[in-house]
């Protein structure tokens, strides 16, 4: 039997980068799509497709970002149901509410999730490349993210 050459080691990485062939993932945003995410990746897993970059916007970026994180798709999935059951627990939501000038809600409790979820690393620490995408509505432009903190990417959402 021929001993085959790990596709998901940094070294493949490496190569496919240096000869043009590496293999890019894009996650869209979309809410509650983003659990779809997650199916997503695990068939890709599966399949035997390495992922040598990553990028997303809106849950997209925030799923990415996991993967980038933990690169295993038992413990990604685990992070991504604690933070959706944070997310959906209406206690918190009503203490969240403001006064109805720009938004209904202040957002502490979703940059709470994000920074408990995520905690101090930075995006250049993740395992794999990771971009996110946002639009600066001040410059009218988009912008690309790869260096942050992970728990400021609620800025990024």
């Amino acid at each position: 039997m021929k001993n085959e050459p790990y596709i998901h080691c940094d070294f493949s990485r490496l190569a496919r980068w240096l000869t043009g062939n590496s293999v890019g993932l894009v996650l869209g945003g979309g809410g509650a799509r983003g659990a779809a995410h997650v199916g997503m990746l695990k068939a890709i897993q599966e399949a035997g497709i390495p992922i040598d970059m990553v990028g997303g916007v809106s849950i997209g970026a925030f799923m990415g970002a996991l993967w980038c994180m933990e690169k295993n798709i038992t413990t990604m999935t685990q992070k991504a149901r604690e933070w959706c059951t944070k997310m959906t627990q209406w206690s918190r939501q009503l203490r969240d509410l403001t006064y109805p000038i720009t938004s209904m809600f202040s957002g502490r409790h979703f940059n709470q999730t994000i920074r408990s979820t995520f905690g101090d690393i930075c995006i250049e620490d993740l395992w794999i490349p990771y971009f996110t995408l946002t639009t600066d509505i001040s410059a009218s432009c988009a912008r690309v993210h790869t260096h942050a903190k992970c728990s400021n990417m609620d800025v990024m959402f």
